[in-house]
């Protein structure tokens, strides 16, 4: 009769560990998402419109595979600018966002948007300091 208690414990235990083990998975999956929230605002701020995007219409741009990969080796050229001590992922994912604000403005060049993010890379680690 001891080991069938056991096993039943054991067993709700296990089921006890696994939900929450399971919630654990779920709060990760919605904290990645988190930081993507304020691209879909992005169309807000601009318009200062709170309204829900028509069908068919665009909240986000899009860009071409050229016009990615000029953006990821500015971000990447724009990150040996800066200490090694303080390339932090937060720090890569500012330099980022300068990038994409700047695409997003019209500016496609490598050159304009290594400018863009090199030119706030004071002002970013003036912040951590």
């Amino acid at each position: 009769m001891q080991h069938v208690a056991i096993a039943d414990f054991l067993r709700r235990r296990y089921v006890m560990m696994r939900s929450a083990f399971m919630n654990l998975r779920r709060i990760r999956r919605h904290v990645s998402v988190i930081p993507l929230a304020a691209l879909c605002l992005a169309g807000w701020r601009q318009t200062g419109n709170g309204a829900a995007a028509q069908p068919g219409e665009r909240i986000m741009p899009s860009y071409s595979p050229e016009l990615i990969q000029t953006m990821r080796a500015a971000l990447d050229e724009v990150m040996t600018k800066i200490p090694l001590d303080q390339a932090t992922p937060g720090i890569k994912a500012h330099m980022a966002e300068f990038i994409l604000k700047a695409a997003a403005e019209g500016q496609t060049s490598y050159d304009a948007l290594l400018s863009a993010a090199s030119d706030n890379i004071q002002t970013i680690l003036s912040m951590l300091t």
